[in-house]
């Protein structure tokens, strides 16, 4: 790691612990689970994994660091390498995770999503355990001026929240150079990347725009103030997105669509009844962004008029999903759905790993012999006849076309079909034992996102 100067004064550097430590122990208080750490090896990260480690090790806390490595830089091996040396020196238990992204596109956003999908899948590996990020002041303020360029709503301008499941962002109150300041009281020194000098990254236009502004006056920590105002505010919206949501009585069919009453979304606000689509399309995608406004624009518009009674036929949504017509007995209501050609392609199980497919399931070992998962596809609603247990081929049809398609479905390799997963468990054939699964769009249900109406689907029976 690079060296860092030598150690300043002791007052700021044992006010940044403290601030840590506190911020620790309101946003990770289940000693019963273990605490990841997201280091990278810049300053923030190395100064979360030392104040962590001083933290846990009073309290006899488990930690596990996770480093990530994209592929996208031949140094990125060498600083991982760094990475799990410092943190063996703590004692402390470290993985790298290796994901792939693809160099060609927006690669900083493409990164930053494979990488909060791998900390993810090792959240849900290790029983939900929250993954603390080393985002800090100075990040909020550069990502309100970057989603000001975007024109963004109170959404984006909130910025970052401290506790999103599985993650946690202890450092949100400080700014860089109270941890560095901290780091070299400590001797400490850190990697720095060479694309954090990049005038072509849209961070690094946007940490020299807020330099200038400091300069005209609102400073870093002016922004960030507002950005906490705003997301007091947004709390607000998604209370009443709740409230919007039970009277819509959203939640999931039998094919696992996200769908609802489209009479009381069209007489709400317009804003409001965009939130609640969105808040299909994140449940059941786990896309961390939302659908761009023009998008969601749209299908707020066909809702709305599918509540006055005008037919919703099957239309391209956004982020891999649909939105269409269906029905719940003998109204109809607006389903949204995954759809089939964006869905995650067919993968043969095998191993003695948990694996997740499409971000919509997990699934775990023992699995049937050759089977393959993926989804079931364009069929006639009467292919998944003969399933059980207590399968109801009338829900199952009135689920909506697109829904039906993309349900995750059990086949052997020959291409026979062997269960369907749905929001009630498998439907499998006679002597088919479907592997242990865990539905993670209902999981999502119980975050910051979803009404408790999202918690649990409506029983078909």
């Amino acid at each position: 790691m690079a060296e860092a100067a030598g150690p300043h004064g002791i007052g700021g550097p044992d006010a940044t612990a403290g601030a840590v430590a506190a911020a620790l122990e309101r946003l990770a208080p289940d000693a019963g689970l273990p605490l990841g750490l997201a280091v990278s090896g810049g300053s923030d990260s190395v100064a979360l994994m030392l104040l962590a480690a001083d933290w846990a090790r009073e309290r006899a806390r488990g930690l596990h660091v996770l480093t990530v490595d994209h592929g996208l830089r031949a140094a990125a091996a060498g600083e991982t390498a760094a990475v799990c040396r410092l943190a063996t020196a703590l004692g402390l238990s470290v993985s790298v995770l290796n994901v792939c992204v693809a160099r060609q596109g927006n690669v900083a956003a493409a990164a930053r999503d494979a990488r909060l999908a791998a900390l993810s899948d090792w959240s849900a590996r290790v029983g939900g355990a929250p993954v603390a990020l080393a985002h800090t002041l100075d990040d909020q303020a550069e990502t309100v001026v970057m989603r000001l360029a975007r024109r963004a709503g109170a959404d984006g301008l909130a910025a970052m929240d401290e506790h999103r499941a599985p993650f946690v962002r202890p450092l949100l109150g400080l700014g860089r150079a109270a941890l560095r300041h901290w780091l070299r009281a400590r001797d400490v020194g850190w990697i720095d990347d060479p694309s954090n000098a990049d005038p072509a990254a849209e961070r690094v236009r946007a940490r020299r725009a807020l330099a200038t502004l400091s300069s005209a006056g609102p400073s870093a920590t002016d922004i960030a103030a507002s950005a906490d105002r705003l997301r007091a505010q947004v709390a607000v919206l998604d209370w009443a997105c709740d409230r919007l949501a039970a009277d819509a009585e959203m939640g999931r069919n039998a094919a696992g669509a996200v769908d609802f009453d489209p009479i009381h979304v069209a007489d709400a606000p317009g804003a409001l009844s965009c939130r609640l689509i969105a808040r299909a399309v994140w449940q059941l995608t786990g896309r961390i962004y939302p659908p761009r406004g023009e998008a969601l624009a749209r299908a707020c518009e066909a809702v709305i008029a599918a509540g006055r009674g005008a037919r919703l036929p099957e239309t391209p949504l956004a982020l891999g999903c649909v939105i269409q017509g269906a029905r719940r007995g003998d109204r109809p209501v607006v389903a949204i759905a995954r759809e089939h050609a964006a869905c995650m392609p067919p993968m043969v199980l095998s191993g003695e790993t948990p694996f997740s497919w499409d971000r919509r399931l997990r699934l775990s070992p023992p699995f049937p012999s050759d089977a393959v998962i993926g989804p079931l596809g364009r069929h006639a609603p009467d292919v998944v006849e003969g399933l059980g247990p207590a399968w109801r081929l009338d829900h199952w049809s009135q689920a909506g076309s697109a829904a039906r398609a993309s349900a995750p479905v059990l086949r052997d390799r020959a291409g026979a079909l062997l269960a369907v997963a749905t929001p009630f468990g498998w439907a499998a054939r006679p002597g088919i034992a479907p592997p242990a699964t865990v539905d993670l769009v209902a999981e999502r249900s119980l975050s910051r996102r979803s009404g408790p109406c999202l918690s649990n689907p409506r029983d078909p029976a």
